[in-house]
Order: C-alpha cells, then sequence, then structure tokens
C-alpha cells in the first residue's frame, strides 16, 4: 500500500478490506478493477493480456518494472511459479544473443525480475553513479527485494542483479537459491 498513491483505488479498498467491508469494483478510471474468468486456462490469459497489452495501454508504465501480480498461491495454474513462467515467455522471451542461466526448474535471463526470498545479512552490494563510477559499498540483501537482471557472466559463473534501491550485487552460482522470479 505504501507504494501507491493515497488516492488510489488499490489503497482504499485495501483499507476496505483490512476493516472487513467488501471492496469498491470497476469504478471508471481507476486503478483497481475486477475481472471474472470462468477457469484457470482463462484467467491466466487474461492476467498476461491484463499485463502485456491493456494495463501499460492505459496507464504509462513498464510491464516488466510498474506492475505486480498478486497471488495467494505458490503452486497451482493460477499460482506464483506458473504465472512467474507465462510472464517471463510474454515479457522476457528467450533470445539467441541473451544470455540465460538454467537453475534448477527455472531459466534465469537478462532483463527478468528476481526477487531476494531470504535475508543474506553478508551479502555485498555497490553503488554506482551515472558514468559507472563506485560511490558506495555495503552488505546486506533483504527478503522482499527486487531487481532486474542486468548481466550473466557464465566465465565467472555469475549473475549481476541491479536492485529497485540501485544497488548492484552479484550472485555465483551457488547462491541463486536466494532468487526468484518476481513477475507475481
Amino acid at each position: 500500500v505504501f507504494r501507491q498513491a493515497m488516492e488510489s483505488a488499490i489503497v482504499m479498498n485495501a483499507h476496505r478490506i483490512n476493516r472487513g467491508l467488501f471492496p469498491v469494483l470497476n469504478e471508471k478510471g481507476k486503478d483497481f478493477f475486477f475481472v471474472k474468468r470462468g477457469g484457470h486456462e482463462e484467467a491466466v490469459h487474461t492476467i498476461v493480456d491484463l499485463i502485456v497489452r491493456r494495463i501499460p495501454g492505459f496507464f504509462p508504465c513498464n510491464a516488466i518494472t510498474d506492475i505486480q501480480v498478486l497471488t495467494p498461491m505458490r503452486k497451482s495454474p493460477v499460482g506464483m511459479h506458473h504465472l512467474n513462467a507465462v510472464l517471463q515467455k510474454a515479457l522476457n522471451p528467450p533470445h539467441p544473443g541473451k544470455p540465460e542461466k538454467e537453475f534448477r526448474d527455472v531459466v534465469i535471463r537478462i532483463g527478468d525480475k528476481m526477487m531476494q526470498i531470504k535475508n543474506n545479512y553478508t551479502m555485498a552490494w555497490k553503488l554506482f553513479d551515472r558514468r559507472g563510477m563506485l560511490t558506495e559499498e555495503g552488505t546486506g540483501i533483504y527478503n522482499g527485494d527486487e531487481g532486474i537482471v542486468s548481466a550473466i557472466d557464465r566465465d565467472r559463473e555469475v549473475v549481476r542483479l541491479l536492485f529497485n534501491d540501485g544497488k548492484t550485487v552479484d550472485y555465483e552460482y551457488s547462491q541463486l537459491d536466494e532468487l526468484e522470479h518476481s513477475y507475481a
């Protein structure tokens, strides 16, 4: 809620839900709406269409960095794992010139939206200015921190993330279990 403008229908409805009230649905021109679908496949198709075409066509936004799909489940046809896979395919498909790393049952590629899933107080990070000059260094990446894969170095076996707060972190392949896709 803190990422939304106070006049946002998302904020208003979050407060209504917390008070035990039903959310206000489908007000024209608002950022909160309800779309009823008949089954899992239809729901997934609608989610992809909303993220790829409809929302960016209505609000000026980047589908990868500015939109977050929320689902209460991890495993199911409309759960986090499946939605991340279909959204990655739609938003960041494979390309011959785009490096990727297969890790367990997922593929991580440059441009993917990722999230740190556990606190790592010793993970080193760096901040760079616009010219690429190092301005600050520190440690600590935390559960829920999100970023975009900016590089994959197969020789060094490193995946680099640029986090939303500007921190750059190099993950060794052995540390990739600390990350998940975060389209959903």
